[in-house]
């Protein structure tokens, strides 16, 4: 079967669809992973060939990777209107797949892929990044620290990039959604979002957003997202003995804030806790998504949280935002 390879040290080749922004990042962490390589790649782009290794083909169209000889994953990293059509494909031949967040832009869409991957017994895993930062995991490990967990704050943004195919919302909105969800163990019950500001000058969508939920025991979180506002990435998990805060720019990545019992960020101070990152998150997900191929595991619990974040995202999207201007 292709991708069940189950040896624990052979080489995983790999297939690349989309050397953009990011794909050229995943070009570059695949060189740097021991037992992985990037053997093909599709693009139409008449640069990749200064960004790939040079035995590594490339293909215009996404379809002749399909039967590309000694392939055993493909990484989908296009535009999210695309992600259906190109990881359907590949999950019917039997190709294991990590698909850049969000799954797709289509609720339903998103729920033909995972029962596709169950179906045809095949790992799909949806590349929610932050979630194997080793700060972020460093700070579920924390969470004892704070006590009962009272509320939840993320910050997440820059100046950019701006995309015409991807609302801002569903973008910068599946990494934090992702965090929430991880660190409560369980989707809100309620959720709701607000524009905040947007710049209408621009063709692509650049804009801020408020997203809030409501979990069990009326626990809520409110999160900051969007490409107006300098470089951020920040979580506050606030309990009953203080605030956790992770801080991804700073220096001091986490740390621990005693007795805080405000539903802010606190501005200074606070305990310093050490934490282990000499792996970057993408390093992490590209090491894992290799080791399950070669280990033949056919199952991920990405798959179902890409599900329901297409859900949740769904459910708090404005609908003249969901609909025409970025499906079609």
């Amino acid at each position: 079967m292709i991708g069940n390879i189950n040896k624990d040290n052979c080489l995983v080749n790999l297939g690349l669809i989309g050397v953009g922004r990011w794909g050229r990042n995943i070009v570059k962490t695949t060189s740097e992973i021991p037992g992985l390589k990037l053997i093909c790649v599709s693009s139409n782009n008449l640069n990749t060939k200064k960004f790939i290794p040079k035995d590594c083909k490339i293909f215009p169209n996404w379809r002749d990777l399909i039967d590309y000889p000694e392939l055993d994953g493909v990484i989908v990293c296009t535009p999210p209107k695309t992600h259906f059509r190109i990881s359907e494909s590949f999950i019917k031949k039997g190709y294991p797949v990590l698909i850049e967040k969000p799954l797709t832009l289509n609720y339903d869409e998103a729920k033909k892929i995972y029962h596709l991957s169950k179906s045809n017994n095949n790992l799909v895993m949806t590349d929610f990044t932050q979630l194997f930062n080793l700060k972020f995991i460093a700070l579920k490990e924390s969470l004892k620290l704070v006590g009962d967990i009272k509320f939840l704050i993320t910050k997440t943004g820059n100046y950019g990039p701006y995309r015409k195919d991807t609302p801002v919302l569903w973008d910068w909105g599946a990494h934090d959604l992702s965090v929430l969800l991880s660190l409560m163990g369980h989707s809100p019950k309620k959720i709701f979002s607000k524009k905040v500001k947007e710049n209408i000058r621009r063709n692509e969508d650049e804009s801020l957003w408020k997203i809030n939920c409501v979990f069990d025991n009326e626990i809520e979180s409110t999160t900051l997202i969007g490409n107006m506002m300098p470089r951020s990435r920040k979580i506050g998990v606030l309990g009953s003995k203080g605030m956790l805060v992770f801080d991804d720019i700073s220096t001091n990545t986490l740390t621990f804030h005693s007795n805080w019992d405000h539903r802010d960020f606190p501005s200074k101070g606070g305990q310093t806790i050490k934490v282990d990152s000499k792996k970057e998150p993408l390093y992490c997900i590209l090491e894992s998504f290799s080791n399950l191929i070669r280990r033949g595991i056919n199952n991920h619990w990405s798959i179902e949280m890409g599900v329901e974040i297409s859900r949740l995202l769904k459910e708090c999207s404005p609908q003249d935002l969901y609909d025409m201007k970025f499906l079609n």
